[in-house]
Formats: structure tokens, C-alpha cells, sequence
């Protein structure tokens, strides 16, 4: 068995449990009660594992790979979150001088923000909203509060992560989203959390979300019309044969 498992103070975890055996001023770390510490591990093999483990009560998420896949992650990651821990995070152990190279990826990456999003790309966040909205208005509010509930705050979650996208901002993570929106955006921010508070009248919770939607999407486009159309494009070529006896009897059906 690896020693990453059987030994705890084998040369993987030595470091990790010696920092964070320091003072806190000395770490520089801040940590929510119930929040942890990812920490990669960089190995030869090409192979890699995850493990969670607790180091005086706090929860340490462990990932063990090789340089060759951080790199990967870090040119491919459409979330950030790689790139969050590289441009922010702190060397621990680093006796072969790996980790500056990483870091100088994740920065560049970081600075330069998300792709645009695409103009042949721009119906898919309008078509989204704009079907939410709708089954929103088609929820009973006062008969099934909780699928109200549950479809407004979905409504919100995706224009954030809209929002993001279109400022080129990486996304943030849940917990944080409400109060960082207003730093970076204030109108959105400020709609979107009184869209979101349960003091506030259903009603005007529901006209808070609908001038979300709109100031969001106004720069693509706005909300989706019901009547609409995409251009012709072409279809590509599959590696399966088409072979009509494989293929079920299609139905013409209409769904509400």
C-alpha cells in the first residue's frame, strides 16, 4: 500500500501536518467552522487519488497526481477552481521548485477571466430564463410554496452564473455568491437579493426576478421570445452506421 495511506508520517503528509501545526498567524490561514483545506500532492506516477483527512479537528481534502494532470487541469478547468488554489494558494513543501511554473499558469489563466461567451452561443442563456420565468408564472405560489421557492432561487442561481460569465468573471463559490454579486455589479446584486428574501411580498419577489432576468440579459439579446429560430447548421458525422431496423417507432407528443 502507498504511504499516502498507511503512515502518517510518511513524506506526504510530514509537511502538510507540520504547517498546520503552526500558529495561526504564522499560516495565514482562515477557515470557517465547518469549511477545509485542499491540498495538492505531487507525485511521479501517473496516477492520482483523493483523500479527506482531519488534522486537529480541521478537514484537509488531499489531491494526490502528478505535475502532467495539474497541468492539464489548469489549461482546461472551465470553473476556476483549480485555478483559484493555484493563483491563491500557499507552497507548502516543494523540494524540486514544481509549484512556481503552476502557479505562473493559474495566474495568467485567472487574469485573463473565462471565455467570451459566443454570439452564436447567446440563445442558450435566453431560451433558459426565459423557461424558468415561465414556470415560475405557472406556479401556485399560495397551493405549493415550496416548488415556488425552489424555482425562484434556481431562476437566480443561473443568472448569476450568467452574469458571471458575460463580466468574464470565474464563478464563486454558493455561499458567497449574494454578497460578492453586489460588490462587482450592484444593481444585479441588490435584485437579486431582494429576490431572494423571505420577508419580502411573493409579488414583488417575482417582479425583482423578472428585472433580474431582463437587466441580465439585455446586453445579449434580453429575455427569449416564444416565437423564435435558430440558423440552419449542419449535422455531423457520427461513427455509427445508421441502421433503420435498430431504431425505435417515434411518437409525435406534446408535453406541458
Amino acid at each position: 500500500m502507498s504511504p499516502i495511506f498507511g503512515n502518517s508520517s510518511s513524506k506526504y503528509l510530514s509537511p502538510i501536518m507540520g504547517f498546520f501545526s503552526m500558529p495561526p498567524k504564522q499560516t495565514q490561514t482562515s477557515v470557517s467552522s465547518t469549511g477545509d483545506v485542499d491540498v495538492d500532492v505531487l507525485i511521479k506516477s501517473e496516477r492520482k487519488c483523493r483523500r479527506n483527512i482531519l488534522i486537529d479537528g480541521l478537514e484537509v481534502e488531499m489531491f494526490i497526481h502528478p505535475p502532467i494532470h495539474i497541468y492539464h487541469l489548469l489549461t482546461s478547468d472551465p470553473n476556476g477552481i483549480h485555478l483559484r488554489c493555484y493563483a491563491f494558494g500557499r507552497v507548502i513543501y516543494d523540494p524540486n521548485n514544481l509549484f512556481p511554473q503552476l502557479q505562473r499558469i493559474a495566474k495568467i489563466r485567472w487574469e485573463t477571466g473565462p471565455p467570451v461567451l459566443e454570439a452564436k452561443d447567446y440563445w442558450r442563456p435566453r431560451y433558459e430564463i426565459a423557461d424558468l420565468l415561465r414556470d415560475l408564472e405557472d406556479c401556485d405560489f399560495v397551493n405549493d410554496e415550496a416548488t415556488a421557492h425552489f424555482l425562484l432561487v434556481k431562476l437566480v442561481e443561473r443568472l448569476v452564473r450568467i452574469q458571471e460569465r458575460l463580466c468574464q468573471r470565474w464563478p464563486e463559490k454558493l455561499k458567497r455568491c449574494c454578497q460578492s454579486w453586489e460588490t462587482w455589479d450592484p444593481v444585479g446584486g441588490r435584485l437579486a437579493k431582494r429576490a431572494l428574501n423571505s420577508s419580502v411580498k411573493w409579488s414583488e419577489r417575482i417582479r425583482c426576478s423578472k428585472e433580474l432576468a431582463k437587466y441580465v440579459l439585455s446586453p445579449i439579446g434580453g429575455i427569449m421570445p416564444i416565437e423564435w429560430m435558430m440558423d440552419w447548421e449542419e449535422i455531423p458525422d457520427v461513427d455509427l452506421p445508421y441502421d433503420p431496423l435498430i431504431l425505435p417507432k417515434i411518437e409525435v407528443f406534446i408535453t406541458q
